[in-house]
Formats: structure tokens, sequence, C-alpha cells
């Protein structure tokens, strides 16, 4: 190459890689609640209401990352809410509980469809198929049927005990749960890209370019002693740009994600900087300049490296919005504002709960009882201990927990 076009290249890459790592500070330290960002301030509203209007067990799938046996209790407990289920807690020794429950009435078509499965999983035990009374008596007779065995089997058939050893039930519910986390995760995929949304930006852009322009530089050795505008210059020059696109986004990936777990991508990046390094020293040492043949390849290398590496940071303060969880921790403060007595406690419970939050808003009020809770949390003055009953629901989403996980 032309010397003067080496030392243009070489004393040009390190401006390059200057002014995007300088814009990059200056990014850092302007305030993000620019005017681009207050002008989505409606969407996350509008997004946030759709997500309180969202069945419950879609917003424990978001929250959480992945709906879990224990978010089912939530489910209950709105259940509960409703009229649907009554919820039996039955003091045992060590201080655990017998936990069942009781199904009141069916749930309504306008449920969720998931919602209604996994109550079906619990109160149907014949898988779907109605149970026929023939099985009270193998003498079946319609005349003869006595009513208050029929009251007795109806009512046993409609109690379930939340038991992670009851093998029927652990494997009907971890397999439904598994079905309900893969039809799950389309929709929380919209719904996170619904919640942020990215502006590419001049510094963005200028960033990505200079350090493609660079890694050309440094690549551009797949050229060398071809000759121009010939079918072997185009084939050696379109495998350098390929491989120049492959280590950017493999950089850019790295850069996205600061983690451990790629430790041997950025120990391979740094070992090909050392040997960039390396030739520089090397050339230095041999023409005692920095502008020694081929000395912008190894700086193109070396800066569109590392200029590709804090790239995804640029991104990042550019994408604005929130992510889904920052949206319920809003709407987790919100709840508890608004929680002004029992009665919205009780409403908002399963949220509450959803958030690890019901321990904090309980002890703001002297409960009672509600209709749907039978259990040793009730004292002899008709009041609601908080603890026992925090104690309760913290057994049943460790029973749900465990009847997820056992498999049979």
């Amino acid at each position: 190459m032309d010397t003067s076009l080496n030392q243009t290249l070489t004393t040009l890459f390190p401006i390059l890689f200057a002014a995007g790592i300088i814009g990059l500070f200056f990014r850092i330290l302007k305030n993000r609640a620019s005017d681009d960002y207050k002008r989505t301030s409606d969407e996350f509203e509008k997004l946030t209401d759709e997500i309180a209007k969202s069945p419950l067990l879609d917003r424990a799938r978001l929250y959480q990352g992945e709906l879990r046996g224990e978010d089912v209790a939530a489910c209950i407990v709105s259940w509960a809410n409703q009229g649907y289920v009554q919820l039996r807690f039955k003091s045992k020794s060590g201080g655990q509980s017998e936990i069942s429950l009781k199904k009141l009435k069916d749930l309504t078509d306008n449920s969720a469809e998931s919602e209604r499965a996994i109550f079906e999983c619990f109160f149907n035990k014949t898988g779907g198929r109605a149970i026929p009374k023939l099985k009270l008596d193998l003498k079946f007779d319609p005349a003869k049927i006595d009513p208050e065995k029929l009251a007795r089997y109806e009512d046993q058939s409609a109690v379930t005990r939340i038991n992670a050893f009851a093998g029927e039930l652990a494997t009907r519910f971890s397999n439904l749960l598994e079905d309900i986390r893969h039809n799950q995760n389309r929709y929380q995929s919209e719904q996170v890209s619904q919640a942020t949304h990215h502006k590419l930006t001049l510094l963005e852009l200028f960033m990505s370019l200079s350090s493609l322009f660079m890694l050309a530089a440094g690549f551009s050795f797949f050229i060398d002693g071809q000759k121009f505008a010939t079918p072997e210059f185009y084939a050696y020059a379109g495998l350098g740009l390929l491989l120049v696109f492959v280590y950017f986004g493999a950089l850019y990936s790295l850069g996205r994600k600061i983690c451990f777990a790629n430790f041997l991508g950025y120990l391979g990046v740094g070992f090909l900087i050392y040997l960039a390094l390396t030739g520089i020293q090397s050339g230095y040492e041999n023409d005692k300049s920095f502008y020694f043949p081929g000395a912008y390849r190894y700086f193109g290398f070396i800066f569109g490296s590392i200029l590709a590496l804090v790239t995804p940071s640029a991104r990042a303060l550019t994408t604005y919005g929130r992510n889904m969880r920052d949206l319920f921790i809003i709407r987790r403060q919100t709840l508890s504002q608004q929680t002004q007595n029992q009665q919205q406690f009780w409403q908002f419970l399963p949220e509450f709960m959803l958030y690890d939050s019901a321990a904090s808003n309980a002890k703001k009020f002297e409960l009672t009882p509600p209709e749907w809770y039978v259990g040793p949390a009730t004292n002899q003055s008709g009041r609601l201990d908080p603890n026992l009953f925090l104690r309760d629901l913290e057994q049943l989403r460790r029973e749900l927990h465990m009847l997820a996980i056992v498999k049979r």
C-alpha cells in the first residue's frame, strides 16, 4: 500500500476510536429523561393498563420470567375472592397444615383458558369425564340412592387435597403447567417488544460504521497480491468482508451481555488483540516508527475490535422505555398506595402474592377472615391473625411448587 495512505489510516483509526468513546461518555452523562423518553410515557401507561387486565397467570409469567407452580396460589386466592372455591387449612403437628380446596361452583366461560384448565385439573378427578352415579352403588337404582350418601359423595368429589405426594394430581398438574408455559412464550415476547423501543442515533451508527471500517482494513490482507477487478480479487474481497461481519457480530453479541458465561469469548478476543499488539511492537522496533508497512491493519483490528465491543452500550443508552419488570414494580407500588382498607386488600391480595408484597400490606389492617378461608388463623375473637394467615398462604405456595416439580 502507498506509504501516505498507510500513514493516513494509521492516524485516522485512533481518532475514530477516540471520537466514539468520547461520544459515548457524553451520552452517558446526558440525562436519559429526554424528550424522546417523555413522548412515550402515554404508551407505557396504556401498556400498564393492558397488563392489569390480562389473566393472572400471564402476569405471573411476565413478572417472574416463567410461570412457577407457586404462582398458581395467587390464582386460587383469586378464585376464592370470586366465590368459586373455599380454602381449608387443618392444623397438624410441627406447625404445618393440611390444605384442601373445596369447589363451590364452576368457573365461567369468560375465565382465561389456562385458569379453566387448572381448575379442571384440581377438581375433575376423571380427566374431563362426568362421574357416573352408578359408581355409588353397583346395584344402581335411582329410586334407591341414599340422599345422605349422595350428598357426602358429591361433597368429597368437590374437595381436593393439595399434597405434593399425590401422584396422579402431581402428574396432571406438572404436565399442564408445562403446556401453559409453552403457550405463553409468544405472548410474553410480544409484550416485551411493546414495552421498549429503540431509536437509532448518529452515535450508534458512527460507532458501528467506524468499527466495520477499521475491521475491514484489518482483514484487507485477503486481497494482497490479487489483481484489481479480477474474479479472484472479488472472491477474496468477499471472503474478507464476510469474516468482518461475522467477527463484528460476534463482538457485538459479547458486548451486549457482560457475564462469566462469555469469558472464553473475551479471552479469545483479548488473545487476538495481544497478537496485534505484538505485531505493532515488532514493526516499531524495526522501523522506529508507528507508520511501519501495514501498520494500519494492526491498529484497525485493535481499535475496531474494542469499538465493536462497546457499541452495544451506545444502543442500550438509546433504548427508551422500561422493561416488563419495571412496569410491574410500578404496578405493585400503585396497588400498595391504593389499598386503604381491608376490602381493597382482599381484592388485590392475588397480585400482592405475585409481587411478594402480601405480608407488608396485610399488617396495615385489622383483618376479619374472608368467607373463603377456614383455618387456624381465625382467633376466638373472630379476628384474623396475619402471621398465621400468611404462613398458611406460604405453605400453599410451597405445596404447589412441589406439586409442579414432582414428576411421576
